[in-house]
């Protein structure tokens, strides 16, 4: 078993529990995506709730959900320990956030009480990599499906967007993260959008970028 990790996560608890053991290949480097690359097939983003919090209420979530979709690995997210109490970032609000990694970017979510149960994991996404290997099922890549069909049903996520609107985005802005980080005139500006549906849409994503009370991108 081999695991590279990203040269940020060198005083993780996980790292150092990593070395330890004596059946795994360990090497440090810089990562651009991801913070664990298990046996070069799977790419892990591993959070504490606290750095997971604390990306949704900077708004960096949404950026970070869509750099691990659009790698070529299979990418999954795992979120270690406990929900933080925070004033700025109610229930809803951190639901609405693992619904975008789910669901608008397809990004599994695994859960872990702690370092030691996060390197139990990743053996386990090793282990599940290698007989799917051994099956034949294996590729570059673990979504054979073709990658703008994947961005357009990424796309029907978001309200008001079927397959025709999620074309019509995904031609004008060329990607998931333009999409997101474009301004609702230039959302409604695109054919079959209009002004109502690009204020759903600039609602939503806000609403899971960003905590209450912080303004939003000035659309005007």
């Amino acid at each position: 078993m081999r695991i590279v990790v990203d040269h940020r996560e060198h005083r993780s608890g996980v790292y150092g529990l990593l070395e330890a053991a004596p059946d795994i290949d360990v090497q440090l480097a810089q990562l651009r995506v991801g913070d664990y690359l298990v046996d070069d097939r799977v790419l892990v983003e591993r959070k504490t709730f606290r750095d997971f919090v604390a990306s949704i209420l900077r708004g960096r979530m949404l950026d970070q959900a869509a750099r691990l979709a659009r790698s070529s690995l299979h990418a999954v997210v795992l979120l270690e320990g406990s929900p933080p109490r925070h004033p700025g970032l109610g229930r809803v609000q951190l639901q609405g956030a693992i619904v975008a990694l789910t669901f608008v970017f397809d990004l599994p979510l695994l859960r872990s009480r702690g370092p030691e149960e996060t390197v139990w994991l990743l053996r386990a996404l090793s282990r599940q990599a290698a007989r799917r290997q051994a099956k034949g099922a294996a590729s570059r890549s673990w979504n054979p499906r073709d990658a703008d069909a994947r961005r357009i049903r990424m796309l029907t996520a978001l309200p008001g967007i079927g397959p025709k609107r999620a074309v019509a985005l995904l031609t004008r802005f060329g990607s998931l993260q333009a999409v997101i980080d474009a301004t609702e005139p230039e959302l409604a500006a695109v054919p079959g959008i209009g002004p109502h549906t690009a204020a759903q849409i600039r609602r939503f994503v806000c609403a899971t970028a960003k905590p209450p009370g912080r303004r939003s991108r000035p659309t005007a």
